[in-house]
């Protein structure tokens, strides 16, 4: 990785043809950088409003893109492009959502130590990653979490995955 590179870690969720836009979204954003690993994906219910259940799956990203340009011109046309519509309900039915969770190292989203979806499928990738507030890996939290909420993984969204 050279100075201009960045490094992400992208957390994609959908709940609305969930194969198909998570596909498409890998393809996307390789429009914006180089995908360098993808989590397993795996199935959980909805979170906050009701709807069917999401898939999701978190990816390490290199892209020359600084964070605001990553979030505002990348992540918002892959959105757009895939039909996302927003609305009051942050949690409404979505064909795809990308988050930034880490950038550059620097960890943007505290929400990966309580929710499920985010804590397994980010943990595949830094499982040593600790919440100093707690004192304990994102493994470990991810391992409670899913004890408390089951998640399905589904290989057939990435067949061709190999880990």
């Amino acid at each position: 990785m050279t100075s201009s590179q960045h490094s992400a870690i992208l957390l994609l969720g959908s709940n609305i043809s969930p194969v198909e836009n998570t596909r498409k979204a890998l393809i996307e954003l390789c429009c914006y950088g180089i995908i360098h690993r993808i989590s397993r994906a795996w199935q959980s219910p909805p979170f906050g409003s009701p709807g069917p259940d999401f898939i999701n799956l978190a990816i390490e990203f290199l892209t020359p893109l600084p964070l605001d340009e990553m979030k505002n011109n990348a992540i918002a046309a892959v959105e757009t492009k895939l039909g996302r519509q927003r609305s009051s309900d942050k949690n409404a039915s979505r064909t795809i959502d990308v988050d930034i969770i880490l950038f550059d190292g620097e960890l943007l989203d505290q929400t990966i130590w309580v929710h499920p979806y985010a804590a397994v499928t980010i943990a595949e990738l830094l499982p040593d990653l600790v919440d100093t507030a707690h004192k304990t890996t994102l493994a470990t939290t991810a391992a409670i979490l899913t004890g408390q909420n089951p998640l399905q993984e589904r290989p057939d969204v990435l067949p061709h995955y190999d880990q």
